[in-house]
């Protein structure tokens, strides 16, 4: 299957400036001989821990150079609706990477209790752990929600109970899987995962700019996954789709 899939050059890096931490942007002539040296297939470890290994201190890579910022106009209500009203306030972010995307929840969303990243790469997860240590010193808002980082692959399972999180979201994690079909058998047991983590009622969310839709993907195994499409938003002016999954009430 061919898809897009992210790339260093085409998707520099951030600055977190909601919490007032700067995150060093990565040069773009630097990004670009980066993607060449660890050119590889998008859906293994290796790649990755290569990647990641040569960041320098405080810096990130965003995928698709979109934060929450331009994301949640598409999806922010639909999060605000899977939090209401439900004792579990936590929120899951898959494949996080060095994104800042779980920690600009954090600064967004008032009375999550918990943000959890998991990423495969060891690498990724150290960095969001010297990261978190900096925005907490900043002390981001009163009562925000503790950031957690696990080295975990989502495609075998996760170290968490069942019905633990009503949000899961994923940003180009799935894209990158579909690089290889290798990568793309791993969808299934990957949307699996993601249904026995979810709340029922639950959303799960996932961020494409695949040129291909998802749909078919994403909801072929309805009957064993309980995961039906609510809608699906497009960002024009970021080229991404945003495939909102609804977990079926018994």
């Amino acid at each position: 299957m061919c898809c897009r899939v992210p790339c260093l050059c085409r998707h520099p890096m951030v600055s977190l400036q909601s919490s007032g931490v700067f995150l060093t942007q990565l040069n773009q002539n630097r990004a670009s001989n980066l993607h060449h040296r660890t050119r590889g297939i998008f859906d293994t470890k290796e790649y990755y821990d290569h990647v990641f290994e040569q960041l320098g201190a405080g810096e990130i890579l965003e995928w698709y150079k979109s934060d929450w910022t331009n994301i949640a106009p598409a999806i922010d209500s639909h999060l605000h609706s899977a939090l209401r009203n439900v004792s579990v306030r936590r929120v899951l972010d898959l494949g996080c990477g060095t994104s800042r995307l779980a920690a600009q929840i954090a600064v967004s969303f008032a009375g999550v209790r918990l943000i959890v990243g998991t990423d495969v790469s060891p690498l990724a997860i150290e960095a969001q752990k010297a990261a978190y240590h900096v925005l907490d010193a900043h002390k981001l808002h009163p009562g925000s929600p503790r950031l957690r980082y696990v080295v975990a692959d989502v495609t075998k399972s996760l170290p968490f109970r069942t019905s633990s999180f009503p949000v899961i979201i994923e940003k180009a994690f799935i894209d990158a899987l579909c690089s290889t079909s290798r990568g793309t058998a791993k969808v299934d047991p990957m949307l699996s995962e993601v249904s026995r983590l979810l709340l029922p009622g639950g959303v799960f969310v996932s961020i494409s700019q695949s040129a291909e839709c998802r749909s078919s993907l994403l909801t072929k195994r309805i009957p064993e996954t309980k995961l039906a499409l609510l809608e699906k938003v497009f960002i024009p002016d970021r080229n991404l789709c945003c495939y909102v999954m609804q977990r079926c009430v018994p």
